[in-house]
């Protein structure tokens, strides 16, 4: 079966771990022919492995900041995403995060096409615009199914809930790992910015860091929120509990 994935980019996040893990799984099934479309320049890594009998399509859209050009870019955007997805043909087409939703099933609009659509974030908490909610409402009926990560994000959705469904990110445990020599560490991992809310774990830890000597605070990712985060890990005197260790390499 042929499969087609798409979502903005697979740069270091949440949603573009989750896509490349599931593009993964499916292409290691021999039975499925796996495609993935980015809007990446052509030739970009990707920040988690993707197994190389994906076939990865990088259809080279830039970001604008001009009125003009962002309407222009999202003509264009349409336009390939059609005409690629329209070449490949897949059986299913499994699309990753809100804006990108609305863009795949805006251009899959008579295609006949079995979307799956997710939500990566709970969007009570995640802004994407007056005419972006709109277009979700009108747009996110015509999929296949919803994933969510759970009943709250599900809730928000009333108008899909004979379509959603609720899956859990999944995880990748290492066995047989010796508990004894693992170092006393609490790591967290997300973007530095208030929808994140980082502030809430450092807060926690300042409560027990005087309790627990031998434990410290580590957290990964980068973002706007970095110098403020900074500013409050100085204020609870925790500079050697707590360290912000910018984004995974």
């Amino acid at each position: 079966m042929r499969l087609c994935f798409v979502i903005h980019s697979l740069n270091a996040g949440g949603a573009e771990r989750v896509l490349s893990q599931l593009a993964n799984h499916f292409s290691d099934k021999k039975e499925h022919e796996v495609h993935l479309i980015t809007l990446q320049p052509e030739g970009a890594k990707s920040f988690y492995p993707v197994n190389s009998t994906i076939t990865l399509h990088q259809l080279g859209l830039n970001q604008s900041d001009t009125m003009f050009g962002k309407v222009k870019k999202l003509f264009t955007l349409l336009f390939h995403l059609r005409k690629t997805i329209k070449k490949l043909d897949p059986k299913i087409v499994v699309s990753f995060v809100d804006e990108m939703n609305i863009a795949v099933l805006l251009s899959t609009i008579f295609l006949q096409k079995r979307i799956v659509i997710s939500e990566r974030i709970d969007p009570r908490h995640h802004s994407i615009g007056v005419i972006n909610n709109i277009l979700r409402r009108l747009l996110y009926p015509l999929s296949k199914k919803l994933v969510v990560q759970g009943q709250y994000i599900a809730s928000y959705f009333p108008y899909m809930k004979n379509k959603i469904k609720i899956i859990p990110n999944a995880i990748q445990w290492q066995k047989n790992v010796n508990l004894t020599s693992v170092s006393k560490k609490i790591l967290t991992v997300g973007r530095l910015n208030r929808q994140k809310d980082h502030t809430t774990p450092i807060k926690a830890f300042a409560n027990l860091a005087s309790q627990y000597l031998d434990w410290t605070l580590e957290i990964y990712g980068e973002g706007p929120e970095k110098e403020t985060l900074q500013n409050l890990i100085s204020s609870l005197s925790l500079e050697e509990k707590v360290v912000l260790k910018g984004a995974f390499s």
